[in-house]
C-alpha cells in the first residue's frame, strides 16, 4: 500500500498531482466560459449589441461568485423557465413563512404583486 510506504506515496503524488490540477483548471475554465457565454448571448439579445460590446459589459460587472456571496436571496436563472418559476414559488413560500407574523406576505394582493414583480424582473434579466 502506498499509504504505508512514503517513497511510493511520493511517486504516486508526483505522477497524479499535475494531471489532477490540470483537469481541475480545465473544468473551471469550461464552467466559467459557459457562464460567460450565456451572459454574453443574453446581453446581445436583450440590448441588440455586438459580441465585443456584450463581452465588455460582462467583464465590467462584479464577478458572479462575489454577487452570490453578498446576496441574501439568489435565484438561478441559468436553467429553463420552469426551473426559475419553481425557485420563485419556493422563495415566496419561504417569505410567507418567515414574515407571516406581519400579516403582509399572506395578503393575496401582496402575494400576487410580489410574484408578478419577481417574474417581471426575471423576464427582463433573461431577455
Amino acid at each position: 500500500m502506498v499509504f504505508k510506504d512514503r517513497d511510493a506515496r511520493r511517486r504516486l503524488n508526483s505522477a497524479t498531482h499535475l494531471p489532477v490540477a490540470l483537469e481541475l483548471v480545465r473544468q473551471l475554465a469550461v464552467e466559467w466560459l459557459s457562464l460567460t457565454s450565456v451572459a454574453v448571448e443574453r446581453l446581445m439579445k436583450r440590448d441588440a449589441c455586438s459580441k465585443p460590446q456584450a463581452e465588455a459589459k460582462v467583464k465590467a460587472q462584479m464577478r458572479l461568485k462575489l454577487k452570490k456571496d453578498r446576496s441574501q436571496i439568489v435565484i438561478d436563472n441559468s436553467g429553463d423557465k420552469h426551473h426559475c418559476e419553481q425557485q420563485v414559488q419556493q422563495l415566496v413560500r419561504q417569505l410567507q413563512g418567515k414574515y407571516k407574523w406581519l400579516g403582509v406576505a399572506t395578503s393575496p394582493v401582496v402575494f400576487v404583486g410580489v410574484v408578478w414583480l419577481l417574474l417581471r424582473v426575471l423576464r427582463l434579466s433573461s431577455a
